[in-house]
């Protein structure tokens, strides 16, 4: 079982972790799914009626996308904070377990093939976004210690 008592005095507590990952990525839901559901609106609405067809499609549709997306992150977020807990290091393969627990859970209505194939989608495509971060990390250190070329004059001048 988690105990809040047995963090460190550096650690963020596992709850406050969670409180903010859920109004943070509810905003971002929100936004986000409420930019897709204008879009949607305005291309099924007729001529002459986008506009209102895309402000229907974000204020019917914006609150649901952000909360489907705060319950996806919430859960990976608790399952996070528990596979660190439990595995005690912190790398690439906490995020990974919680993709696949996750992406399970989540599909297990459609039954346990669904649930298998969800999380095993979700478990690699967190592994992809690992990639792409070391990746990306790897080219901004290398654009950032490349030394500025000497000019045979002065800027100065």
């Amino acid at each position: 079982m988690y105990n809040l008592t047995d963090l460190d005095s550096t650690e963020k507590p596992f709850i406050n972790k969670i409180v903010n990952d859920l109004g943070s990525n509810f905003v971002i839901g929100a936004l986000g799914g409420g930019m897709w559901e204008a879009i949607k609106g305005v291309r099924a609405s007729p001529k002459g009626h986008r506009l209102m067809g895309g402000i229907h499609g974000f204020h019917d549709n914006s609150l649901k996308s952000a909360s489907k997306f705060a319950n996806w992150n919430i859960l990976f977020a608790t399952f996070e904070n528990v596979s660190l807990k439990v595995r005690k290091e912190d790398d690439v393969w906490n995020r990974v377990i919680s993709g696949v627990v996750t992406g399970g859970l989540l599909a297990s209505r459609g039954g346990p093939r669904e649930a298998i194939k969800s999380g095993l989608v979700t478990g690699a495509f967190m592994y992809g976004m690992e990639w792409v971060s070391k990746l990306s990390s790897f080219a901004l250190e290398k654009a950032a210690s490349v030394v500025k070329p000497l000019l045979p004059f002065d800027l100065e001048d």
